[in-house]
Protein backbone atom coordinates (compact mmCIF):
# COMPACT_ATOMS: atom_id res chain seq x y z
CA UNK A 1 0.00 0.00 0.00
CA UNK A 2 0.89 3.76 -1.00
CA UNK A 3 0.92 6.54 1.41
CA UNK A 4 0.99 10.19 0.60
CA UNK A 5 3.01 11.61 2.99
CA UNK A 6 2.46 14.89 3.66
CA UNK A 7 -1.34 14.44 3.63
CA UNK A 8 -0.57 11.32 5.85
CA UNK A 9 1.40 14.37 8.31
CA UNK A 10 -1.08 16.56 8.09
CA UNK A 11 -3.77 13.97 9.17
CA UNK A 12 -1.78 13.42 12.16
CA UNK A 13 -1.13 16.90 12.70
CA UNK A 14 -4.86 17.54 12.69
CA UNK A 15 -5.93 14.60 15.00
CA UNK A 16 -2.98 15.80 17.33
CA UNK A 17 -4.57 18.80 17.57
CA UNK A 18 -8.03 17.74 18.79
CA UNK A 19 -8.76 18.16 22.48
CA UNK A 20 -11.06 15.28 23.57
CA UNK A 21 -11.87 16.79 26.66
CA UNK A 22 -13.42 19.98 25.06
CA UNK A 23 -16.40 17.94 23.80
CA UNK A 24 -17.83 17.25 27.43
CA UNK A 25 -18.81 20.58 29.43
CA UNK A 26 -17.32 21.48 32.58
CA UNK A 27 -18.25 23.72 35.27
CA UNK A 28 -15.68 26.91 34.73
CA UNK A 29 -14.60 29.58 38.14
CA UNK A 30 -14.65 32.41 35.45
CA UNK A 31 -15.77 35.97 37.71
CA UNK A 32 -15.39 38.32 34.52
CA UNK A 33 -19.43 38.43 34.46
CA UNK A 34 -19.80 39.35 37.89
CA UNK A 35 -20.92 42.89 38.36
CA UNK A 36 -23.61 44.80 36.53
CA UNK A 37 -23.65 45.56 32.88
CA UNK A 38 -25.88 48.39 30.85
CA UNK A 39 -27.48 47.20 28.08
CA UNK A 40 -26.18 48.73 24.68
CA UNK A 41 -28.25 46.36 21.91
CA UNK A 42 -29.52 43.49 20.27
CA UNK A 43 -29.09 42.38 17.13
CA UNK A 44 -29.94 39.71 14.63
CA UNK A 45 -32.53 37.23 14.17
CA UNK A 46 -34.57 36.30 11.14
CA UNK A 47 -34.91 39.48 10.00
CA UNK A 48 -31.63 41.09 11.07
CA UNK A 49 -33.06 43.43 13.45
CA UNK A 50 -31.02 46.34 16.07
CA UNK A 51 -33.34 47.23 19.12
CA UNK A 52 -31.40 49.49 21.70
CA UNK A 53 -32.77 50.69 24.75
CA UNK A 54 -33.57 54.13 23.66
CA UNK A 55 -35.33 53.08 20.93
CA UNK A 56 -37.88 50.88 23.06
CA UNK A 57 -38.33 53.47 25.44
CA UNK A 58 -35.94 52.73 28.09
CA UNK A 59 -33.75 54.83 28.94
CA UNK A 60 -31.76 52.05 30.84
CA UNK A 61 -32.02 48.33 30.91
CA UNK A 62 -29.14 46.87 33.66
CA UNK A 63 -28.14 43.16 33.86
CA UNK A 64 -26.57 42.46 37.55
CA UNK A 65 -24.38 38.91 37.70
CA UNK A 66 -23.33 38.17 41.35
CA UNK A 67 -21.39 36.37 42.86
CA UNK A 68 -23.65 33.91 44.42
CA UNK A 69 -24.75 32.60 41.02
CA UNK A 70 -27.49 35.51 41.24
CA UNK A 71 -28.99 37.52 38.55
CA UNK A 72 -30.94 40.62 37.79
CA UNK A 73 -32.92 42.87 34.68
CA UNK A 74 -33.87 45.97 35.59
CA UNK A 75 -35.14 48.12 33.12
CA UNK A 76 -35.97 52.31 34.34
CA UNK A 77 -35.53 51.67 38.14
CA UNK A 78 -38.51 48.53 38.13
CA UNK A 79 -36.72 44.76 38.76
CA UNK A 80 -38.47 42.57 36.11
CA UNK A 81 -36.68 39.82 36.25
CA UNK A 82 -34.54 37.77 38.68
CA UNK A 83 -32.99 34.36 38.75
CA UNK A 84 -29.73 32.16 38.90
CA UNK A 85 -27.33 31.38 36.49
CA UNK A 86 -24.90 29.09 35.95
CA UNK A 87 -21.48 29.22 33.99
CA UNK A 88 -19.84 25.85 32.20
CA UNK A 89 -16.74 25.40 29.60
CA UNK A 90 -17.95 23.49 26.50
CA UNK A 91 -15.75 23.31 23.78
CA UNK A 92 -13.55 26.00 25.10
CA UNK A 93 -16.32 28.19 24.87
CA UNK A 94 -17.94 30.14 27.85
CA UNK A 95 -21.61 29.04 28.38
CA UNK A 96 -24.33 31.07 30.36
CA UNK A 97 -27.18 29.40 31.55
CA UNK A 98 -29.92 31.95 33.09
CA UNK A 99 -33.20 30.06 34.86
CA UNK A 100 -35.79 32.97 36.12
CA UNK A 101 -37.48 32.33 39.35
CA UNK A 102 -40.93 33.07 37.61
CA UNK A 103 -41.45 29.54 36.63
CA UNK A 104 -43.99 31.56 34.11
CA UNK A 105 -41.26 33.23 32.14
CA UNK A 106 -40.59 30.36 29.36
CA UNK A 107 -37.65 31.62 28.14
CA UNK A 108 -34.55 29.90 29.87
CA UNK A 109 -31.32 31.25 27.48
CA UNK A 110 -28.68 29.68 27.07
CA UNK A 111 -25.75 32.10 25.67
CA UNK A 112 -22.15 31.74 24.51
CA UNK A 113 -20.08 34.23 26.61
CA UNK A 114 -17.64 36.44 25.23
CA UNK A 115 -15.87 39.60 26.30
CA UNK A 116 -14.33 42.87 24.48
CA UNK A 117 -11.48 44.30 26.95
CA UNK A 118 -12.36 44.40 30.54
CA UNK A 119 -15.72 46.28 29.61
CA UNK A 120 -18.00 44.85 26.81
CA UNK A 121 -20.09 41.31 27.32
CA UNK A 122 -21.79 40.10 24.66
CA UNK A 123 -23.76 37.52 24.90
CA UNK A 124 -25.21 35.03 22.00
CA UNK A 125 -28.11 33.13 21.51
CA UNK A 126 -26.90 29.19 20.56
CA UNK A 127 -29.21 28.96 17.36
CA UNK A 128 -29.33 29.92 14.00
CA UNK A 129 -30.52 33.24 12.95
CA UNK A 130 -30.83 34.07 17.04
CA UNK A 131 -29.57 37.05 18.77
CA UNK A 132 -26.58 38.72 20.02
CA UNK A 133 -26.68 41.24 22.67
CA UNK A 134 -24.27 43.95 23.91
CA UNK A 135 -23.58 45.17 27.59
CA UNK A 136 -20.92 47.59 28.51
CA UNK A 137 -19.73 47.15 32.55
CA UNK A 138 -21.24 49.56 35.22
CA UNK A 139 -18.85 48.40 37.75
Amino acid sequence: MKYNTPLLLLLLLALSACNLEGTHTKKTQSTGIIGQWQWVETTGGFAGITDKPDVLGYPMVIMNFSSSNRYSVVRNDTLVRTGTFTLSKQNNKEILKMTPSDTSFSYNPTEEVTYKGNDTLILMDRCYDCFITTYIRIN
